[in-house]
């Protein structure tokens, strides 16, 4: 029994080959990227864009009649603290401030006393 010549392993072989090629070309720029980590901020910085974002925001809210001129005051200071990197040692400190905000959008009874109890531990706050 004679058996023909097929070319089908070496067509399998060449889409394999090119196939490959393929798959190679389009994942190498993934690969290659370093993973993007955000930089480390220093105790300073973040103090300085704390009191950046809040060092007016009694004063604003004072000079404010309307509350929803109040309250957007203060959503948009806690937008703003919550896109801030924060240091280690400033955590719990940034979560108070958060939720302080929000407690005074609020209306929460003695928000304007735990601020006050703030800005006297950490004064660069204002």
């Amino acid at each position: 029994m004679l058996h023909h010549k097929t070319y089908f392993p070496i067509l399998v072989g060449v889409l394999t080959l090119i196939l490959a090629g393929a798959i190679f070309s389009i994942f190498k720029d993934r690969a290659t990227l370093e993973p993007t980590v955000p930089s480390a901020v220093t105790s300073v910085e973040y103090q300085a864009n704390a009191h950046a974002i809040l060092g007016d925001v009694r004063t604003r809210i004072a000079a404010e009649s309307a509350s929803e001129g109040k309250s957007e005051i203060l959503s948009k200071a806690r937008e703003a603290l919550l896109q801030l990197h924060v240091p280690s040692e400033y955590k719990d400190l940034h979560l108070d401030l958060v939720i302080l905000l929000t407690d005074w959008m609020n209306g929460t009874e003695g928000a304007e006393a735990r601020w006050q109890t703030l800005v006297d531990q950490y004064s660069w706050i204002e």
